[in-house]
């Protein structure tokens, strides 16, 4: 059976949720990619998938997706990070979340979602790629940071917490928010616009590549008609946007039925 372009979407980046606040792991993928992930999306693709093991020192399973080469996905997020962080401390972004004392899925449902003002978010610079959520800096640090579960960071982060002996600073090491969202509008006001025209370009390549992998026409004409049938592509002209990403999927399309050409043994 075919498929249209709508059906699938594992390609195509997606704009944000309609929601009036957005989940933060959505917000900063969004802002860092063009492309809202989910936090049972963004966490594979910086762990990457496979039974991991340490060797040398280093962790030895590559990212996927946006981290695929890591370490340039984690900068593009601490840049996103980084970009909230300072929207919230001049009170240009409102956050919300659940407070927890001791960061823990359990404590934190006794407590109901609120608003975090700009004095209590200071305390909680570290966005955590495991939970979602955001957690105390170690002592040392002063810059938003990104933390993920096999990061060296992460490691060094949990020794200095717990080792310090200043009984209050490990308390505000234990300390965090879940369930942490942004509010969508102020978000928009913060995207750069070459990420956005990046990914709005992805987007139509990704489309243009699902209709011809549907078994539609082939020809650019009822693509395009079909494309502009959608009230969210009127922005997007033919000649500007369509044509051209039309041209680099058709490219690839054909490249890729090539390969399963060459790949499938004579008879």
């Amino acid at each position: 059976m075919s498929t249209t372009p709508t059906d699938v979407r594992s390609s195509i980046p997606r704009g944000l949720p309609d929601d009036s606040y957005i989940c933060l792991a959505e917000a900063l993928t969004w802002l860092a990619f063009g492309d809202a992930l989910t936090l049972d999306e963004l966490r594979p693709q910086v762990e990457g998938v496979g039974q991991p093991s340490v060797v040398g020192g280093e962790y030895d399973v590559a990212g996927t997706g946006h981290f695929e080469h890591r370490e340039e996905g984690l900068e593009k997020l601490r840049s996103a990070w980084t970009k909230v962080v300072h929207a919230v401390d001049g009170d240009q972004l409102n956050i919300r979340g659940r407070y927890t004392s001791n960061y823990s899925h359990r404590n934190v449902m006794r407590n109901e979602r609120a608003d975090i003002t700009s004095q209590a978010f200071s305390a909680f610079w570290l966005f955590d790629v495991s939970t979602g959520g955001i957690r105390g800096l170690p002592p040392t640090s002063s810059s938003p940071e990104v933390m993920w579960q096999f990061a060296e960071f992460s490691f060094d982060r949990e020794l200095e917490c717990f080792v310090e002996e200043d009984d209050e600073a490990r308390k505000r090491a234990a300390e965090g928010y879940l369930y942490v969202e942004v509010d969508r509008e102020g978000l928009r006001a913060l995207q750069d616009p070459e990420v956005k025209r990046q990914a709005d370009e992805a987007y139509v390549i990704a489309w243009c590549i699902r209709w011809l992998e549907s078994g539609g026409p082939k020809g650019m004409d009822p693509a395009w008609v079909k494309f502009h049938e959608n009230p969210d592509h009127k922005r997007m002209t033919r000649d500007d946007w369509f044509r051209p990403a039309w041209k680099k999927a058709k490219h690839s399309y054909l490249e890729k039925i090539s390969r399963e050409i060459h790949a499938t043994p004579a008879r």
